[in-house]
């Protein structure tokens, strides 16, 4: 391309122009553009490589980083970070990990022994629950040979082990001990000293048939051998089957229930005296109750009337004496059966919180 610039000449009315190309004109400049963008290139070059080493600096350590954390959430808490020499937040961020890391295998370590600890204590609970288990009379027809009584019994701990007691054996050809007691508390220390309660009252019912002196041997013990929550109420009975006379002792415990034949229903609710374990000078005395041919006695703890539903209610005592009067010419079996099972349906899903015990005895007629 070509460039003209003309003038016109006055004196003579000539015009003159000047032809130019347009290297002529635009030479230098363009020259100086190309210059331009060369620097402007090689700096954006310059600037392109700056953030890509400064990028990778970062990305790098990132990147590693990320491989040890998942390594680390795999729980292989032995794995090294990246070390950084610089301090940005890469470094911050890696020195963050490194805290979580040593704290996550410190937990983890804690986790673990705990859990096995955890496992060895269940291991043990369920041994001392089957030891209970082989102690206590089972949920069936006790003194099955003896005919001229018939007992059932029914024990259901709230956790695995339970500190409720029952019992019944023959002390000799004529007189027959029943028992029925609540430790406070539950766990294995509770179990325990039922285990020893029992023992306690068996041994010492060699030596005499005063319902009396069992809860006093029983207390003697306790007192000796205080304990925090080594407390529990205990009834003791001694029935004679020649003449259908209970002697029982109550020591703080829920009341005994007599359904005669004719149906009628008594409570025994008086005690005669306070849990057992705490005074060592307790003044013990005992009633007597005889039994005609067809009369029942029901024994229980304070699980059954203390049993809450979802409301927060209470079973009570009068459900109990409605369930007692409601059922004509029982079974014992039966009639513990039917009580736990209104106790049950009572409660719904409420948990149970104390344990379940039941104990019946129905006198078929005196020892000939």
């Amino acid at each position: 391309s070509r460039w003209i610039y003309y003038a016109p000449i006055r004196l003579n009315r000539w015009s003159m122009g000047v032809k130019f190309t347009h290297s002529d004109i635009m030479g230098d400049l363009n020259e100086v553009n190309y210059i331009f963008r060369l620097i402007l290139g090689i700096g954006l070059l310059l600037l392109l490589a700056l953030i890509w080493t400064r990028v990778m600096t970062i990305f790098k350590p990132l990147r590693l980083l990320l491989k040890a954390t998942n390594k680390i959430g795999g729980g292989d808490f032995s794995i090294e970070l990246p070390a950084s020499n610089r301090k940005n937040e890469v470094s911050q961020l890696t020195e963050s990990f490194a805290k979580m890391q040593s704290e996550l295998k410190a937990y983890t370590e804690n986790l673990i022994k705990t859990t096995r600890e955890k496992d060895k204590f269940a291991s043990e609970i369920k041994f001392a629950a089957q030891i209970q288990q082989r102690i206590l009379p089972a949920s069936q027809n006790l003194l099955a040979d003896v005919k001229e009584v018939n007992i059932y019994g029914i024990l259901e701990p709230a956790e695995d082990i339970g500190g409720d007691l029952y019992d019944a054996f023959m002390i000799d050809d004529r007189y027959l001990c029943f028992a029925i007691a609540d430790v406070f508390g539950k766990g294995i220390v509770a179990s325990m000293l039922m285990t020893i309660v029992q023992t306690l009252i068996r041994s010492q019912s060699r030596y005499s048939t005063s319902a009396v002196a069992l809860v006093k041997e029983v207390n003697s013990y306790l007192c000796q051998n205080k304990r925090q929550g080594n407390f529990i109420t205990l009834i003791a009975g001694i029935l004679d089957l020649k003449t259908g006379v209970v002697e029982f002792c109550n020591a703080g415990h829920t009341p005994i229930y007599l359904k005669k034949a004719n149906q009628q229903c008594i409570r025994f609710g008086e005690t005669h005296s306070t849990a057992l374990g705490m005074f060592e000078d307790l003044k013990l005395e005992s009633s007597l109750i005889p039994l005609d041919i067809g009369d029942f006695l029901i024994l229980y703890t304070d699980g059954i009337t203390e049993a809450m539903n979802v409301d927060e209610q209470f079973f009570g005592l009068e459900r109990l004496e409605d369930i007692i009067l409601m059922m004509q010419n029982p079974s014992p079996e039966g009639l513990a059966k039917y009580i736990l099972q209104e106790v049950r349906q009572f409660a719904g899903e409420a948990k149970q919180s104390d344990d379940l015990s039941i104990l019946v005895l129905r006198f078929n007629h005196p020892k000939s």
